[in-house]
């Protein structure tokens, strides 16, 4: 009996392709080192549940997790692999994005390699046209390759979404699981409908802010269904598949963080969105950039050239319900939409939109211009252009390894030298220490980047800030007495400070450690 491998074969040269394209697309990208900005909150539930340090002595160990999955995600991965699969993770994450836009942007245009076409000769240009595709998405997505002027940054605004909503960024967080809404409508294109609704839901469950963007999708697929083979049963078992497959997630954000009471949920809201994000969640600040009207001319531009393909529903819909949301809450200001935030979505057209006018650009420059005469010399330029964006971001990815910050020294001896009953009180503003719980395993009082979601969690959470703003930034002759409350308060029994702005002679702290920038206090007992 005869085994057919040409299947193997195919599945063998496709996957390979996928880590390849992933390992180069992540390395040039670049990744920040563990734990950077976002991560000192996203990671922080998982390394308390997985024991890391003293973590689970913490408050904020104490509040509801408002990412479940990804939280069970960080926790098997510390309890049973290494903390570099974080990196592994992004780079798969990686590979899905470009193998994403890829098949999205290859329903329009001539552009595509995967097994099929590389041992097909005749179809030689599709694979030099995804080459000089793949060369240009890199150098765009590249931060070792910016373009900055006018307030912009090519390195990130034309494939970030407005209000700083990205879908990949600089690090490894549930924010980049947006890149299976982007895997979702690409299988959409191709019918795939209970696929394409499974990976909305995986989106939202490992980011449950992309909840609102994954119902206006899905709204989308169930109305171009419906138009284009008007079957009432297929959009009701698609959107039913749909429902079940969200209703978990959105059942448990329901249920821990509806309102405790109308007066509480109205000041919680208040606080994250007006004083906590408000980058994120007011459209008069996101559009004062012009960063924003770039990111929608791009998707304007996109939307032009597909136009009449049946692509351009897919995206249509979105963009138009994001811009009637916005408008709306622009005019009728409400701090729940606003912290919902359904411009979120952007963060996935912006990238499609991108991707869309490179493959037009060059179909049309190989339609109009290129001759097989050219076909080395384009290889080439392409080769060399990819080798370069890698080697660069392969040199500054180790750069960033090797670089620390001056906040280092201090945070190896608290990690070295902190006991289970101890309780840090931290400059809760400093962006250098946003790290210290994750970086040390100790636990503080508060910081203000690290915030709660339950109502009555995000008020004690202001207030412990407001506590330890008023200890930093009070004058010297106050701030012992104002230590004094807080530690009967709060049972705080070490402070660190920033060595240049710490003057108060406090006769009941003793020091522990001291350098340029930083010092380390105990109470004496």
């Amino acid at each position: 009996m005869k085994i057919n491998l040409i299947p193997w074969k195919k599945k063998f040269l496709s996957i390979s392709q996928f880590i390849l394209i992933a390992f180069v697309f992540g390395i040039s990208y670049t990744q920040r080192p563990l734990y950077y900005d976002n991560q000192t909150t996203k990671f922080f539930h998982g390394l308390a549940q997985a024991g890391y340090g003293f973590l689970e002595n913490d408050w904020f160990a104490s509040t509801i997790d408002p990412l479940p999955a990804f939280t069970f995600l960080v926790k098997i991965t510390h309890l049973y692999l290494n903390e570099y699969a974080f990196y592994l993770y992004y780079i798969i994450i990686f590979g899905v994005y470009i193998y994403s836009l890829t098949g999205i942007v290859s329903f329009i245009f001539p552009i595509n390699i995967n097994s099929q076409i590389a041992i097909d000769s005749k179809t030689n240009s599709d694979r030099l046209r995804y080459l000089v595709f793949f060369a240009i998405l890199i150098v765009i997505h590249s931060i070792n390759i910016q373009i900055k002027a006018l307030d912009l940054d090519t390195a990130l605004n034309i494939h970030y979404g407005v209000a700083e909503q990205y879908v990949l960024g600089p690090y490894f967080q549930p924010s980049n699981f947006g890149v299976f809404i982007i895997f979702s409508i690409y299988r959409f294109l191709h019918r795939n409908y209970f696929l394409a609704v499974a990976c909305l839901a995986l989106a939202a469950t490992f980011h449950p802010t992309y909840l609102m963007g994954a119902a206006i999708i899905c709204l989308t697929y169930l109305i171009i269904i419906y138009k284009n083979e008007g079957s009432l049963i297929k959009v009701i078992s698609v959107g039913g598949v749909a429902t079940l497959l969200l209703l978990p997630v959105f059942s448990y954000m329901y249920f821990q963080f509806r309102p405790t009471t109308a007066e509480l949920w109205a000041k919680s809201q208040y606080i994250i969105v007006q004083l906590r994000i408000p980058h994120h969640s007011i459209p008069q600040i996101f559009l004062s950039k012009p960063s924003a009207y770039l990111q929608i001319l791009l998707v304007v531009i996109a939307l032009y050239l597909i136009r009449k393909t049946k692509v351009f529903a897919t995206l249509f819909i979105p963009f138009l319900i994001i811009v009637i949301l916005t408008i709306i809450q622009i005019f009728y200001p409400n701090n729940t939409i606003a912290f919902v935030a359904p411009w979120r979505l952007s963060a996935v057209l912006v990238p499609i939109a991108t991707s869309i006018i490179v493959a037009w650009l060059v179909s049309y420059l190989f339609d109009r211009y290129f001759q097989v005469k050219h076909k080395r010399s384009v290889m080439a330029a392409s080769l060399a252009t990819i080798s370069m964006v890698f080697v660069l971001g392969l040199y500054n990815q180790g750069q960033m390894f090797v670089e620390q910050d001056r906040s280092v020294s201090m945070l190896n001896y608290v990690k070295k030298t902190t006991q289970q009953e101890d309780l840090y009180l931290v400059p809760n503003k400093n962006k250098e220490l946003r790290k210290f719980r994750v970086y040390t395993g100790a636990p503080i009082l508060v910081n203000f980047k690290s915030h709660p979601y339950k109502d009555v969690e995000v008020l004690e959470w202001y207030e412990r800030n407001l506590a330890a703003q008023a200890f930093y930034e009070s004058p010297s002759d106050r701030q012992c007495d104002i230590l004094k409350q807080l530690v009967a308060d709060y049972q705080i029994n070490k402070v660190v400070t920033e060595s240049q702005n710490f003057n108060a002679s406090c006769t009941f702290l003793a020091q522990l450690y001291k350098d340029e920038r930083y010092g380390v206090y105990q109470l004496k007992k």
